[in-house]
């Protein structure tokens, strides 16, 4: 790369957009939880569900992939009931511990409008570089000559290169680095910026590969965006805004080494291709077949909802508790229900709600009102999460085969199987619904 001047109009103009877009704020947010406006999450989720900017979700999100088997306190002392993160292998821990519900709904860019997975390639073989980066709360010291010798290890393979700068290593300066060496850099923006999201979509979609110098989002993005991403080590030193912050930032690699040594393992190589190992531990551990659609997650919105109205008490089962480096965020609004302000106050658990929902589309069931009947099935799917009331499912598909939507009805009956396959009745009522199927298809039996 030739070094630019100082006095060059693309310098300056590329140093004052970086500067600008990494501007230090506070976090203005509507939320209960604030955590949820990291990123931009909460405002791409509320667009991606049709609902007003100034709505208070009454869901936890997730801000990025877990890397280890905490649980920050934070999410427990919320008042909000229902927990949605990328996995359901977490989803599931989270719920067990906590008592809350959880959802494993895969990351992030699933849920920006206009995301596309198939998003095609650039014309110019391009090459996007995420060094590691700094945060509030410590600040990582680059060794340039090696990230250096990494870019130019692959430098031939690319006609563009681009280096995409968090925001904090803008602010210390790092990009007139970069700039200097007459590297593009780019920025997804200041993490309180509600935009953040969608730039980071669009400089990984403008990639042909990827390399990051750090396990980070940046990982489960690529992979998802199906661009290849190399991680490698960058001989990076970080240094802490004080002691108390340097010994839980070093529990949590502790506690997240063994995702961290997995991860570097299956991506130590610079591929053109990813490769089914690393999809599959980014499908396990990101959720990449967690995907819900517009209507699944408006059914978890609304019971949410529900729930959050009954100030339904969600007492923490196991001591996963840690420390929670984002609780000291300024702007972050922490609120406890009432609840948890009084925790001798009685109040039924999610389950016991949901049953009760049960129970009620029983009755309307049983009295032939199988239309009026669904909601309340769904409500209570949505408050039993991943582990529904055996019958749920299988009452789900007697009432819409009551209404003659017998696809809809084949695909609860298969829930049911698949959660609990030794129920006779849903054995004998999937049999009789692929009856029906091969009665529509002209007696044909199902291939």
């Amino acid at each position: 790369m030739q070094p630019l001047d100082h006095t060059h109009p693309y310098y300056r103009s590329s140093a004052n957009l970086l500067e600008s877009l990494s501007i230090d704020r506070e976090l203005v947010s509507v939320e209960i939880y604030g955590v949820n406006d990291f990123y931009g999450h909460a405002t791409q989720m509320k667009q991606f569900l049709g609902l007003p900017p100034n709505h208070k979700l009454k869901f936890i999100l997730a801000h990025g992939v877990v890397q280890h088997k905490r649980i920050w306190e934070i999410k427990v002392e919320s008042p909000l009931p229902v927990f949605l993160c990328p996995s359901a292998e977490y989803a599931n821990l989270f719920q067990e511990a906590v008592g809350k519900i959880a959802f494993g709904v895969g990351p992030m860019l699933y849920y920006v409008p206009g995301f596309d997975s198939a998003l095609p390639l650039p014309e110019e073989k391009t090459l996007v570089v995420f060094p590691d980066h700094s945060t509030h709360y410590q600040t990582t010291d680059y060794n340039f000559d090696r990230i250096e010798a990494v870019i130019q290890s692959q430098a031939s393979r690319f006609e563009r290169i681009r280096i995409c700068l968090y925001w904090k290593d803008i602010l210390l300066g790092h990009h007139l680095y970069y700039l200097d060496q007459g590297y593009e850099v780019t920025s997804a923006g200041h993490m309180f910026d509600p935009y953040f999201i969608r730039r980071l979509i669009q400089i990984i979609g403008s990639a042909t590969e990827t390399i990051a110098f750090s396990v980070s989002t940046n990982m489960s993005y690529s992979v998802a965006m199906n661009r290849p991403i190399w991680i490698t080590d960058g001989d990076s030193k970080r240094q802490y805004k004080d002691e108390q912050t340097r010994e839980q930032f070093i529990d949590y690699w502790d506690d997240a080494k063994a995702f961290r040594d997995e991860a570097e393992a299956l991506f130590s190589d610079p591929v053109d291709k990813i490769t089914t190992g690393q999809r599959e531990f980014i499908a396990r551990v990101a959720g990449l077949d967690c995907r819900r659609s517009k209507e699944e997650l408006l059914n978890i919105h609304q019971a949410a909802e529900e729930i959050f109205k009954r100030k339904i008490q969600f007492p923490l089962k196991r001591g996963y508790k840690a420390p929670d480096p984002s609780a000291s965020f300024q702007g972050l609004n922490v609120e406890k229900s009432a609840a948890q302000k009084n925790p001798t106050t009685p109040q039924p658990s999610p389950r016991q709600v949901a049953a009760q929902l049960f129970r009620d589309a029983m009755r309307k069931s049983n009295s032939g009102q199988y239309e009026d009947a669904l909601p309340f099935l769904e409500r209570a799917l949505v408050m039993f999460g991943e582990s529904p009331q055996e019958g749920t499912n299988l009452l789900k598909a007697f009432c819409l085969s009551k209404l003659n939507r017998f696809d809809e009805a084949f695909a609860a009956v298969q829930n049911e199987l698949r959660l609990f396959p030794k129920n006779e009745g849903a054995q004998v009522f999937f049999q009789q619904l692929q009856g029906i199927k091969r009665t529509e298809s002209g007696g044909e039996e199902e291939k």
